[in-house]
């Protein structure tokens, strides 16, 4: 059916342009790359004014008996949606590389899925609304997909810190607008809109904008050239300045050059045969005018037996036929046997790359990061959840302390989004990052396990809130930026968004298992401390001993 939706609207969109040369291209890579972050900065803002506001929508705009447990279904029901129309949208993007019309489509799902959340009728609505919200968030994975396709390792790895950087910003500036318009109380015809519902309203108005601003900044650019395709035929690590026109035009757009070619050769060889046409006597010309008379003179040459058999189409089948061997008989009667044997002749690695889905998923490298990006999301699901559990149960601190702690989250993840943007230029460079961020994994669960001690000391306790919100930022960008550049540059270019929505489907399945899991880790906190502990630590001892394969990624080709 996505297929099909593809199909219908490629015509459209399609802005593949014959004689586009290099820097043409650059130019559309860069307004491509301001759509993905405005795009990212409003999906950020969905995720966190969402959260901000779902609880008291559905307990005093619905009145819903069992808030906790309808907030998980809704949780999972957006997590799941986002992992799985992240993977079909993945493998035809990589298919078809129309980037415009998936960020159409996806941002179209946001903007009727905010509405539908908006609707107060029923609990049904705010399920519904962000299960389709959830098909627009799988934008990212997908992104990301695209835009290792057309920069260099340096040029992808910044180009993902910035889209980081404005998810994180989006996170931050969401419920910051969402106070002004908590006294917001108007109709719209019977629909009722309150402080809580209104967060829908202005999500799916900001998607519109945006929707509207990508028709004309987002373009299809590794449809038109393949970088990192490029960069490994050539031998390059690095993008070259610049590429000669007549080189970029006739291996990019050779399609449209053949099709002019062939079709000015064919003009050639209709002069040449009218030419030679004029040539010839008169009665030669009829004689070509009459397909048929050569037929006549040359049947009146032949003996009377093979008149009789050209009196009878089927004559020769029987002679030829029964020429054949039996064995090559009986495969006449069986249409099916030389499918069989074409693929007999197949190579053996070709058929299990046919029988096995997961065939580029299959180095411990790529499992690994898979494993940790699993891992990394529901340490920061959890995270988050246990932040204002402990702020009012543990610490006994008061709203305006969970406030400020928020703020300070969204802050300081800013702040590093734009310090890794400088940092970030390769794979050494990445992997280094995770050094800096595995230990934050076990100073997370250390601050985490003193907060759950029964000793109560004011400074102290600041002081482990800090140290375990500083942890959570390291940690979110080990799953964001580390785990996606690594994974990226595993893959082959024509399964890039498909293997990085297999990765961001993973890393939601670890969401979806925190949200059940979250709401009973406050009863067995010291417990669930001292054990991730023991796993971060595994988890940074296995990344040490990957050292030299994580600095020198190869991706399995085609």
């Amino acid at each position: 059916m996505f297929e099909v939706i593809f199909k219908m609207v490629s015509f459209t969109y399609s802005d593949y342009q014959a004689q586009m040369t290099f820097t043409q291209w650059k130019q559309k890579r860069r307004q491509t790359m301001i759509a993905m972050l405005l795009v990212n900065l409003v999906g950020g803002m969905d995720i966190s004014i969402i959260l901000a506001t779902i609880v008291p929508y559905l307990r005093y705009t619905i009145i819903v008996q069992d808030v906790n447990a309808f907030y998980a279904f809704i949780t999972t029901a957006f997590c799941v949606s986002s992992a799985v129309f992240g993977i079909i949208s993945g493998k035809l993007v990589d298919r078809t590389r129309q980037m415009k019309i998936f960020t159409s489509i996806t941002l179209l799902l946001q903007v009727v899925g905010n509405l539908v959340y908006t609707i107060p009728i029923s609990s049904a609505f705010p399920l519904v609304g962000r299960l389709l919200a959830g098909a627009g968030e799988s934008f990212t994975g997908v992104c990301i997909g695209e835009v290792i396709r057309i920069y260099d390792t340096k040029g992808s790895n910044r180009i993902i810190c910035w889209l980081a950087m404005m998810s994180s910003f989006g996170y931050v500036i969401g419920p910051v607008i969402s106070i002004p318009l908590s006294k917001c109380h108007f109709k719209i015809y019977e629909l009722r809109i309150d402080g809580y519902n209104i967060a829908g309203v202005l999500i799916a108005i900001l998607c519109s904008l945006t929707f509207m601003l990508c028709q004309f900044m987002m373009h299809d650019c590794s449809k038109i050239f393949d970088m990192k395709s490029y960069l490994a035929e050539q031998g390059l690590e690095d993008e070259p300045d610049s590429i000669e026109d007549e080189f970029f035009i006739n291996n990019n757009n050779n399609k449209v050059l053949c099709h002019e070619e062939t079709s000015s050769s064919e003009d050639e060889d209709e002069n040449i045969a009218k030419e030679e046409e004029s040539l010839l006597p008169q009665n030669s010309k009829s004689k070509l005018s009459n397909p048929f008379c050569f037929a006549k003179d040359e049947e009146s040459l032949l003996p009377q037996n093979s008149k009789s058999k050209l009196s009878n189409p089927f004559c020769f089948a029987k002679d030829e036929e029964s020429l054949l061997p039996q064995n090559s008989k009986s495969k006449l009667s069986n249409p099916f046997c030389f499918a069989k044997d074409e693929e007999s002749l197949l190579p053996q690695n070709s058929k299990s790359k046919l029988s096995n889905p997961f065939y580029f998923v299959r180095t411990f490298d790529q499992w690994m990061v898979l494993v940790y990006s699993f891992i990394m999301m529901f340490i920061i699901a959890s995270g988050e959840s246990l932040i204002p559990l402990i702020n009012y149960e543990v610490m006994n601190w008061s709203l305006n302390a969970l406030v400020i702690i928020f703020v300070g989250y969204g802050i300081v993840l800013l702040a590093t989004s734009m310090l890794l943007s400088k940092i970030c230029t390769g794979d050494k460079s990445i992997y280094r990052v995770g050094y800096a961020s595995f230990p934050c994994v076990i100073s997370f669960y250390l601050a985490l396990l003193l907060m759950s001690l029964d000793i109560r000391n004011k400074n102290r306790d600041i002081f482990y809130m800090f140290l375990f919100v500083l942890s959570l930022v390291f940690i979110w960008f080990m799953e964001s930026i580390v785990m996606r550049s690594m994974f990226g540059r595993m893959v082959p270019s024509e399964l890039q968004s498909f293997a990085e929505a297999l990765r961001a489907a993973v890393s939601r399945f670890g969401m979806v298992v925190s949200s059940f899991v979250s709401p009973f880790l406050l009863s067995v906190l010291m417990y669930y401390s001292s054990c991730f502990l023991v796993v971060g630590v595994i988890m940074l001892v296995v990344y040490i001993a990957r050292r030299r394969q994580l600095t020198d990624i190869q991706f399995i080709k085609l």
